[in-house]
């Protein structure tokens, strides 16, 4: 069963749908003028939009959007031709395309934030689930959010039946750990920052999705706990942007927290 949902998200979505996605640092934003391709063979990578007039680009990344500008329409054809996704992101596109700092299109009719941002209904997920066993439903048909929900169930009844991979639940602890880190240590001033309004979190969750890529590529499974661990470490951001002051911590312990967020993950994996 497992395997027939996954295979079902390789299907492309059409270009220019009617639907709005919430980006992250950005907001709402309408996929209209987006080609848009759902990718099923990476853990990190969900899908990818762009918009070639504009050259932006949408990517979800385990269900959270993030935006990149100035990015060209070959960049974006090698990403989508490569055999790993994630691998690509990590190495190609991660760190640049900066839309701090280059050309964000403005979109007309952006609707509200809190109308575009998706609820998780694992309720709903459970139906879509049952609708495309039994062929009642194809997976391309439903929204992202509701595939997400579809893969999801499909996890946790692996789980249920000793299926359960440990690099996701590695995963899944060290981005826990990232989040709930509240505060991290600005050794320039010497006092305690907030990680509101920062991109510690995000840079920590994908240091994880470094790991799990770094997990699911070791054959070994005594020995991918520990290539979690390495694969994180190696991907923790060392300075931390503050959006609100809009500069960068240089000096901080970023990189600690996120190295306690990849031993966790490695521990709850072992």
């Amino acid at each position: 069963m497992r395997a027939l949902i996954l295979a079902a998200l390789v299907v492309l979505s059409s270009p220019a749908i009617a639907e709005v996605v919430y980006v992250k640092y950005r907001g709402a934003v309408d996929l209209a003028p987006f080609s848009c391709q759902t990718t099923g063979e990476s853990s990190l990578v969900n899908r990818i939009c762009y918009d070639a007039k504009e050259r932006y680009l949408l990517v979800s990344l385990k269900g959270t959007y993030y935006h990149y500008c100035e990015i060209s329409n070959a960049a974006v054809s090698g990403w989508l031709r490569a055999q790993s996704k994630g691998r690509f992101y990590l190495a190609y596109v991660k760190g640049k395309y900066d839309c701090r700092t280059g050309h964000v299109p403005a979109y007309s009719q952006s609707p509200t934030p809190r109308d575009a941002q998706p609820t998780f209904n694992v309720d709903r997920g459970v139906r879509n689930y049952q609708d495309v066993i039994a062929g009642r439903k194809r997976l391309d048909q439903l929204s992202p959010i509701e595939q997400r929900e579809v893969l999801t169930v499909t996890q946790r009844l692996a789980r249920r039946r000793g299926a359960g991979e440990p690099c996701d639940v590695a995963y899944s602890s060290c981005t826990d750990e990232c989040t709930s880190t509240g505060a991290y240590f600005d050794y320039e001033e010497g006092i305690y920052r907030t990680t509101q309004d920062t991109d510690f979190s995000s840079n920590c969750e994908s240091a994880c999705s470094a790991g799990q890529s770094n997990c699911e590529d070791e054959d070994d499974r005594d020995s991918k706990c520990d290539e979690f661990r390495s694969g994180c470490e190696s991907d923790c951001p060392t300075s931390v942007f503050d959006y609100r002051a809009g500069e960068f911590r240089l000096l901080t312990d970023a990189d600690s927290k996120c190295e306690d967020a990849c031993s966790a993950g490695a521990s709850s994996c072992e």
